[in-house]
């Protein structure tokens, strides 16, 4: 029943009853158990049990491990990996149902920002604007556009509901 021909004793210090599994005697188990402490003897315990190394072959084993960081990649293997989670397959896209914020970023990105407003001409900070208000993922549904030019054409905030105590300046 208990492991006499090993004289295996429980864990707990000053208890000199024979254990059932390496650790703990009844009386013990069932008292760790239900205070919830058995993870932290059941360590304490590995820690106790477990074979003694020399400190040659400790040396040896922290050599082996250092400086290993899994398996590199290629910056080709990198760059496939890449492309390979963008657009559709990633498991995180949301399609058309995407947010004004998201989705102006994703224009961003697709569309190069042109030095100059392509309506008037002047260098100014440019708008980025939905030409049908659907706010769609087409690349040819939107272009750039500064402030003046854009509120003349789609009229101010003709997206978005107009905010009553705004004075528009034009």
């Amino acid at each position: 029943m208990y492991h006499e021909k090993f004289k295996i004793f429980c864990v707990v210090e000053s208890c000199y009853k024979l254990t059932r599994a390496l650790q703990f005697c009844d009386m013990h188990y069932r008292r760790f158990r239900i205070c919830r402490c058995i993870t932290l003897i059941d360590n304490q315990a590995y820690w106790k049990a477990r074979k003694a190394r020399s400190e040659e072959t400790r040396e040896k084993m922290s050599k082996s491990k250092k400086g290993k960081k899994g398996h590199p990649h290629t910056e080709e293997h990198k760059i496939y990996m890449s492309k390979i989670q963008m657009g559709p397959h990633n498991g995180m896209w949301k399609g058309d149902q995407v947010g004004y914020q998201a989705l102006h970023d994703w224009v961003h990105r697709r569309i190069p920002r042109p030095p100059y407003c392509p309506s008037c001409g002047l260098n100014k900070r440019l708008h980025t604007c939905n030409i049908s208000g659907k706010y769609i993922r087409d690349i040819s549904d939107w272009e750039y556009l500064c402030q003046r030019c854009h509120f003349r054409k789609y009229g101010h905030n003709a997206h978005t509901p107009a905010n009553p105590n705004r004075i528009a300046i034009l």
